[in-house]
């Protein structure tokens, strides 16, 4: 079963950032990741495969240099961008105490069940020279439907037939156009190889608050997609045994 929640329909499929190391790694991934319009940025650590790939200081500047020109063209021309703010896919089942644990230290709340956010999101709109909306919504019971084991390689995942999931689209977008013109007339433009201390501490604000509306909705979400599994279960007479 899978439900949509207040669906926004896009005029144009988004583009999304994909792990260059799963995604392009042999000729046919790379011509399904092309028509997916999913384009390839290393990361500062891949889970890939049994070993991961760290890249030298200057590798990720100039990771980090070409991925804010490529959103910024999207940008420009009306293009959607879809990325996960967090790093990368968690799950559940990767929790401590309720909590999500990044390798920085940084942990979430208990019962948020959504990870720290990275800056990279944050960042991408405030280097932009054309800001675009931002469009915030979440998964609930992929993770059980398509779950990763530890350590999050893709060699060790199962898929459960039969199981429930659904997306929260939410019901309004975050219009942060404002708010970033603003910060640089005071404190001038990003350059996101050289952060000063204040533009360090907007982009870590303009992320709460992306984040704030991501753990709203999820919460909907969860609770939504826990009301569904019982309403179906109850009307195949299973007094509410879970799919």
């Amino acid at each position: 079963m899978a439900q949509l929640v207040r669906p926004l329909w896009y005029r144009q499929q988004p583009f999304t950032v994909a792990n260059m190391r799963v995604m392009y790694s042999s000729w046919m991934a790379r011509h399904v990741s092309m028509l997916l319009r999913l384009f390839p940025v290393d990361s500062k650590l891949m889970p890939d495969g049994v070993k991961g790939f760290r890249p030298d200081e200057a590798m990720r500047r100039a990771e980090l240099s070409k991925l804010c020109v490529i959103s910024d063209g999207l940008f420009r021309h009306g293009q959607w961008l879809h990325i996960y703010p967090e790093g990368r896919i968690w799950q559940s089942h990767e929790q401590e105490e309720g909590c999500y644990v990044t390798l920085g230290g940084r942990r979430s709340a208990a019962g948020e069940n959504v990870a720290p956010f990275q800056l990279g999101p944050a960042l991408l709109l405030c280097t932009a020279t054309v800001t675009p909306l931002v469009h915030v919504f979440t998964y609930s019971g992929f993770d059980e439907v398509l779950r990763y084991e530890p350590p999050h390689q893709r060699q060790t995942t199962r898929q459960r037939k039969g199981l429930a999931a659904l997306v929260n689209f939410g019901g309004e977008l975050l219009d942060l156009a404002g708010e970033i013109a603003a910060f640089k007339e005071n404190h001038g433009a990003f350059d996101p190889l050289a952060l000063t201390p204040a533009q360090t501490a907007f982009l870590h604000a303009l992320s709460d608050k992306m984040r704030n509306k991501m753990v709203a909705l999820k919460r909907e979400g969860d609770a939504e997609l826990r009301r569904l599994v019982e309403a179906d279960a109850w009307a195949d007479g299973r007094g509410g045994d879970p799919l």
